[in-house]
C-alpha cells in the first residue's frame, strides 16, 4: 500500500510540541521538570544487534591482519633501501599497504554510513533549534543576547550598590570621627575634673560620647552590610546554582616577539605560525620574513 503520510507535517507538529514543552511559553508557570530531557527512545539492543551483524563479515580486516606479519618482516629485513631494484620492490609494498588502508576505510564507511545518516537525521533538528538559542561564532543566539543584557543590567546594579556602599562607608567614617572627638572631649573633661575644676559636665560628655559610639557602630555595621551586598546574585528558580558573574581573564597580545621570547617557542605555537604562514603564502605568493621554506620529496 502506498504511504500517503505527510511526514514533514508530522515532524513540524512534533517540533512545535517539543518547543512548547521545553521552552516556557508566555504567561505560563515554569515547573522544575519542564526542561528535563525526555527518555531515550533508541533501542540499544537493536543497535548492538546491527553492529554485530555488520561486523560478521570483515574481509578487509582479515586481509590486513594477514598482511601485517609480511610487512613487518620486510621492514625488519630491509633497514636501508637503495638501488633501483630495491626501490621497485619497496614501492610494491608501499602501494599494497596504501591499498590495504583504503580497503579498510571503504569497508568501514559502508558499515557506518547508515548509522551516520541516522545520526545526522537525529542531530539536525536539535542543531537547528539549539543554534537559534545558543547562536554561532558570528551570529549571537537568543541566549547570548539575553546574557549580554543581563550582564549590562548587573553592571549597572553593581555600580548602584557600590555607590550606596561608598556613601554608607563615608557616613560611618564621619560618625566614627565625631565619636572619637567626643570621647577625647570626655577624657579631657574627666582629667579636668580630677584636678579640681567644678564647671565641667563630665556626665553629659560621657553620655554624648557613648551615644556617638553607638551611632558610629550602627553605621559601621550598615556600611559593612552594604559592602557585602554589592555583589549581585540571582537565586535559581530550578534548584540550581545562583546566577552570579564570575571573573574571566582576557589576554591581549601587545608584543608577540617579547611574548615568544619569554615563553619559548612551543611546538603548538610553531604549528599555528606555520598554518598562518601557509595562508600568507597562499594570499600573497610569498613566504613571510622569519621563515625558511624548503622542499622535501616524498611519495
Amino acid at each position: 500500500m502506498l504511504d500517503r503520510t505527510n511526514h514533514a507535517k508530522l515532524a513540524a507538529d512534533a517540533a512545535l510540541r517539543l518547543a512548547d514543552k521545553y521552552i516556557p511559553a508566555t504567561d505560563r508557570q515554569v515547573e522544575r521538570t519542564d526542561n528535563n530531557p525526555p527518555e531515550p527512545v533508541a533501542d540499544a539492543t537493536a543497535i548492538n544487534a546491527y553492529a554485530v551483524a555488520v561486523m560478521a563479515k570483515t574481509s578487509a580486516i582479515a586481509s590486513a591482519k594477514d598482511a601485517l606479519p609480511l610487512l613487518k618482516a620486510y621492514i625488519a629485513d630491509n633497514p636501508v633501501i637503495q638501488g633501483a631494484e630495491q626501490l621497485q620492490e619497496a614501492g610494491v609494498w608501499i602501494e599494497s599497504a596504501r591499498r590495504t588502508v583504503a580497503a579498510l576505510e571503504d569497508e568501514r564507511l559502508a558499515k557506518v554510513a547508515p548509522l551516520n545518516a541516522a545520526t545526522d537525521a537525529i542531530n539536525e533538528p536539535y542543531r537547528v533549534v539549539r543554534q537559534e538559542i545558543e547562536g554561532t561564532k558570528k551570529i549571537p543566539g537568543l541566549l547570548g543576547i539575553l546574557v549580554d543584557r543581563w550582564n549590562a543590567g548587573e553592571k549597572a546594579e553593581r555600580k548602584r550598590r557600590e555607590a550606596i556602599a561608598e556613601a554608607a562607608r563615608l557616613e560611618a567614617e564621619e560618625a566614627a570621627r565625631i565619636a572619637q572627638a567626643l570621647i577625647d572631649q570626655a577624657n579631657e573633661g574627666i582629667a579636668r575634673a580630677d584636678v579640681g575644676e567644678c564647671d565641667v559636665d563630665v556626665g553629659g560628655m560621657v553620655i554624648d560620647a557613648k551615644a556617638a559610639m553607638r551611632d558610629a557602630n550602627v553605621l559601621d555595621r550598615t556600611a559593612n552590610r552594604a559592602e557585602r551586598e554589592t555583589k549581585v546574585r540571582v537565586a535559581s528558580q530550578f534548584g540550581g546554582r545562583a546566577l552570579a558573574p564570575h571573573s574571566e581573564t582576557i589576554l591581549t597580545i601587545d608584543d608577540p616577539c617579547k611574548l615568544i621570547t619569554a615563553m619559548g617557542l612551543s611546538e603548538r605555537t610553531a604549528d599555528s605560525l606555520r598554518t598562518d604562514a601557509r595562508a600568507f603564502f597562499k594570499a600573497t605568493g610569498e613566504w613571510p620574513e622569519g621563515l625558511t621554506a624548503t622542499k622535501d620529496r616524498s611519495i
